[in-house]
């Protein structure tokens, strides 16, 4: 994707930012041995990862041996891709591997999941598991001091240089960009106690949200039937998921769909608080975010008339560095960081 193509699907959100082009790097891996896709336990295949790291290793018991594992792979003297999810296999990693940081453990497991839209949508299973690794994520891990106590994080590789951004700082809802590609996105929203995101969709969308730190009240609907894409301004009936829930550190990690689990969502922070999110597909110039209001009704409980606004002018979120772990990516991704920041 062309770089002024990504700032402006990051700008779709209310961010700015310089992108610039992060090194890639592909370490090799050693083929395995797998069941046979639709064949007999017997019958096996050899593959060789075509990942970087490896995306077998995102959640791996301390031993290195027998675990559930997805990979993505090409099969021995053919060049299709193939995606194996949740098999057994029984391999020794070295060292290095063992070592990834959450970070990267997290950002291989989506390349799996959503880096190969031919193998299809991701399963229900796959989508549990990125909620699991979500699960294991603290602010410490994305270079975040949430100044609330000392992060009981094992991650020795978090963050790089010592650095952290503290989460007093955050005078407005700040968003630290981590990860970019065609296929999916991750980054932190933090937010200052009071702020509020207004209610926004995510269209055609999948996203998995973790609250890192503090108390966020969450509003959210789905569509009962859902607005054409063009035309006029999107308006429509919405039932009501989440109304003013208050959701509190730590708790696991939520999941919504295009058109279930809450996927128009409105965020107050009761006290200083952040969201690590993972998208996909990202924001894009082709896929924007559309604001709303709503209005209940009295009538209908449970439900609300939506319609499409405008933002509030003041409204603004501001950038921040990642300084987190560094992430190594695949070559094949388009991976777009954002140097500047709004002050």
């Amino acid at each position: 994707m062309p770089l002024e193509k990504q700032r402006r699907g990051a700008e779709a959100h209310g961010f700015r930012g310089h992108p610039r082009r992060t090194t890639s790097a592909r370490r090799a891996m050693p083929s395995f041995i797998i069941p046979s896709r639709g064949g007999s336990p017997d019958t096996q295949e050899h593959i060789t990862p075509s990942v970087s790291l490896t995306r077998d290793l995102v959640a791996p018991p301390a031993s290195g041996w027998s675990f559930r594992a997805c990979a993505r792979g090409r099969r021995a003297g053919d060049d299709s891709i193939v995606k194996i999810v949740p098999v057994l296999m029984a391999v020794a990693f070295p060292p290095h591997i063992m070592a990834l940081s959450k970070v990267q453990r997290l950002y291989d497991a989506c390349d799996v999941v959503f880096a190969s839209p031919a193998a299809g949508p991701p399963t229900l299973g796959e989508i549990r598991w990125l909620q699991k690794i979500l699960d294991g994520v603290e602010a410490a891990d994305v270079g975040i001091d949430d100044g609330e106590k000392p992060s009981s994080s094992d991650d020795e590789l978090s963050p790089k240089s010592g650095r952290f951004l503290s989460a007093r700082a955050f005078t407005r809802i700040t968003y630290v960009h981590i990860h970019q590609c065609d296929d999916f996105s991750m980054g932190v929203f933090c937010f200052p106690a009071g702020a509020t995101l207004p209610l926004h969709d995510h269209p055609e969308m999948v996203v998995l949200g973790k609250l890192l730190y503090g108390s966020v009240r969450v509003r959210s609907y789905d569509w009962v039937a859902a607005p054409p894409r063009s035309g006029a301004r999107k308006c429509g009936l919405a039932r009501l998921v989440a109304a003013d829930e208050v959701r509190r550190a730590p708790c696991e990690a939520s999941v919504l769909f295009p058109r279930s689990g809450g996927n128009l969502h409105a965020f107050t922070a009761v006290t200083p608080c952040a969201i690590l999110d993972v998208l996909t597909p990202p924001y894009s110039e082709e896929r924007p975010s559309t604001y709303f209001s709503d209005v209940p009704i009295p009538s209908l409980p449970g439900f609300a008339f939506l319609e499409e606004t405008d933002l509030p002018e003041d409204f603004s979120v501001a950038g921040a560095p990642y300084l987190g772990p560094e992430l190594t990516v695949d070559m094949d991704d388009d991976d777009d960081d954002y140097d500047d920041y709004d002050e």
